[in-house]
């Protein structure tokens, strides 16, 4: 998330406009510690907003702005390439994430995706076995055993699952994989409407891309 120069100099300007008002009503306060408190209270709020619509929007035009905006950073670069399908750029640039245990976990999905959407099953595989995150593993796994109609193991990996959000996936993408398309629609639908930001920007481009595959294998 970048915090560009306009809006240093923007916190900057609220902060001394808040610190003349204060003055205006004679509170005193050191003017050191004061200048810093209010540039952290500007700080955090322009954090704190971009954070809360970034996950929790329905605008996905703003959701889709925001990542063109930032390029720059490699999560969002993905991001973006592959949504437009774009899945060369899009392994380059997940590949570019600097290393570390939330990076590492980062890459790994991303690179998971990827081959999923280019049906390299066995490399999927292989990496979803080594996620040290059970549900991420749990998640992988499942998706792979759907593919493959190992109803025994897909159900291992749906009952091992804790996360909400996954168990409402496997919901859909089961009911798509038994074809009964009118059960994947609502369930669909029923997790779209408790989603926002950046997973619903997600989902909803992950169906209009299947949508548009003759060869469908999932439903988001």
């Amino acid at each position: 998330m970048r915090f560009s120069f306009t809006r240093l100099l923007l916190c900057l300007v609220i902060g001394a406009g808040i610190g003349t008002l204060l003055a205006q009503f004679h509170v005193q306060m050191d003017s050191i510690y004061m200048f810093i408190g209010l540039f952290a209270v500007i700080f955090l709020a322009f954090y704190g907003y971009t954070y809360y619509r970034l996950y929790n929007t329905k605008d996905l035009k703003w959701v889709d702005k925001y990542i063109r905006d930032n390029l720059n950073n490699p999560y969002y670069a993905y991001l973006h390439h592959y949504v437009e399908g774009d899945l060369s750029r899009a392994e380059e640039s997940i590949r570019k994430l600097k290393p570390g245990l939330k990076n590492d976990l980062i890459r790994d999905l991303g690179l998971i995706a990827i081959y999923m959407e280019t049906k390299r099953y066995e490399e999927a595989r292989r990496l979803s076995e080594q996620l040290s995150v059970p549900d991420a593993r749990h998640y992988s796994l499942g998706l792979i055993a759907l593919v493959h109609k190992d109803w025994d193991e897909y159900a291992f990996h749906r009952e091992q699952l804790k996360d909400k959000r996954f168990r409402q996936i496997f919901e859909t993408e089961e009911a798509f994989h038994r074809g009964d398309l009118k059960k994947a629609k609502e369930t669909a639908d029923r997790l779209l409407a408790q989603s926002g930001g950046i997973t619903r920007y997600l989902l909803v481009k992950g169906i209009e891309r299947s949508e548009n595959d003759p060869d469908r294998t999932f439903y988001f």
